[in-house]
């Protein structure tokens, strides 16, 4: 991939109450400084919570913030992660429709830490999965609300790679560590999660106020398939504004076949480094990938349409 200077970053996870990184929103906001990023947004799967510390340490450091969520959606056989932008924290019916996925994503990996003992012999306590999702140590579990915590696959990896059941990440190739996690973690030892049907997805972020972005369309790795340009017009035609062409996965190749498609489609261009800490190791660090200043100023005429 071609050296961009990047001045945003529009897809970077956090830590607790968001569960999808080992970095805190003053961690993430002192690194983009550092990295000369002056925008950016902090996001979470399928919760909301945190939206408002992260904004207020986000302007404490003089960085402009923009709000998301990344929901997990389904259109046909392709899983899609909605990245929402712009949109009000305090939305009833967004937070409604995503109420229940925490319970349901802690008895995914109770199954899936049953499934790996069971299959691979290798045994590891779903616990110790929550308490670094919560980023607690164990014995302090008890402490928190686990019907408030969101745990994601990304603690699942790592609780695994802690306990040895994995390689080290750092010490590979991405892929050979994929290779590696995918024979532990696949269909038959973790749970299909709970989506929401893209079209429902996009009108709950466009009645919450935002924007909706389809994020790494071209990065799945099982199957390793971007949609067709028929179902993105038809996605675009469902009311979906924009896609993530920027992106860590997404070789010079394939953002100039996306670039095609979001012009061809008028769709809203976005990037970010999908930045998840020590939980995500074999990935790039936040400020890497984003959009330059010039294509953040587009981005930001296109939310104000």
């Amino acid at each position: 991939m071609s050296k961009r200077k990047i001045f945003a970053d529009l897809h970077i996870h956090r830590n607790y109450p968001g569960n999808d990184s080992s970095r805190s929103p003053e961690e993430i906001c002192l690194l983009a400084k550092h990295r000369g990023i002056g925008a950016l947004t902090i996001l979470s799967h399928d919760t909301m919570a945190g939206v408002a510390e992260s904004e207020a340490t986000a302007k404490k450091h003089g960085l402009i913030f923009h709000s998301g969520v990344e929901i997990s959606s389904q259109a046909g056989e392709h899983e899609i992660h909605l990245l929402g932008y712009n949109i009000d924290a305090d939305s009833r019916e967004l937070s409604e429709a995503l109420a229940g996925i925490s319970c349901i994503r802690l008895n995914r990996i109770r199954e899936a830490c049953k499934n790996i003992a069971r299959v691979h012999d290798l045994h590891i306590d779903p616990e110790d999965v929550f308490a670094l999702a919560a980023g607690v140590p164990r014995e302090r579990l008890a402490e928190i609300d686990l019907t408030q915590l969101l745990v994601t696959q990304a603690a699942l990896k790592m609780t695994l790679v802690n306990a040895g059941c994995l390689p080290d990440p750092l010490q590979m190739s991405y892929r050979a560590f994929r290779k590696a996690y995918d024979r532990v973690v696949n269909a038959n030892t973790l749970p299909p999660k709970k989506t929401i049907l893209l079209s429902r997805s996009i009108e709950l972020i466009r009645q919450a106020g935002g924007k909706s972005v389809a994020a790494h369309l071209a990065a799945k790795k099982r199957p390793r398939t971007m949609p067709s340009k028929a179902e993105l017009y038809e996605w675009r035609d469902l009311g979906m504004d924009g896609i993530e062409v920027h992106y860590p996965l997404h070789d010079d190749a394939t953002v100039h076949e996306l670039l095609n498609i979001a012009t061809d489609c008028g769709f809203i261009v976005t990037g970010g480094s999908d930045d998840h800490g020590s939980f995500k190791p074999e990935g790039v660090e936040m400020g890497t990938v984003g959009l330059t200043r010039e294509e953040y100023e587009i981005f930001l005429a296109a939310l104000a349409e």
